[in-house]
């Protein structure tokens, strides 16, 4: 699959890229809002990988950009920034998936997996 991961913190994004590469997808990083709506754009991926707290806005802006480009694609939100709700409000804007940061690569897989097969974590 082709994965798009956003996330500001370059470091984390470049590890779970090298990851999920080694296991078979293509990647794509975009550090920020308007990067991740270029390449929602540009090339269309399969699934989307991304923070809530981004510099530029937030991954509601990132979902609802999505989801009006390509309605039926995959986000998976990941936090380090976790309040109570957080996870029913994302999933109410069209999030597929919440992780909460830190997370093992084998929930990240795991939630890659039933998102691609449209199973509900």
């Amino acid at each position: 699959m082709k994965l798009l991961i956003v996330d500001d913190e370059w470091e984390l994004s470049e590890v779970l890229a090298r990851f999920l590469t080694h296991s078979g997808h293509h990647c794509l990083t975009a550090l920020d809002v308007q990067r991740a709506i270029d390449a929602i754009t540009q090339h269309r991926p399969d699934l989307v990988l991304t923070d809530f707290r981004l510099p530029d806005g937030d991954g509601l802006q990132v979902i609802n950009q999505i989801r009006q480009i390509l309605p039926h694609t995959p986000v998976i939100v990941m936090t380090g920034y976790h309040v109570s709700g957080m996870e029913e409000m994302v999933r109410r804007a069209g999030a597929t998936d919440y992780l909460r940061k830190p997370f093992a690569l084998k929930e990240l897989t795991r939630a890659i997996d039933a998102a691609a097969y449209g199973r509900r974590p």
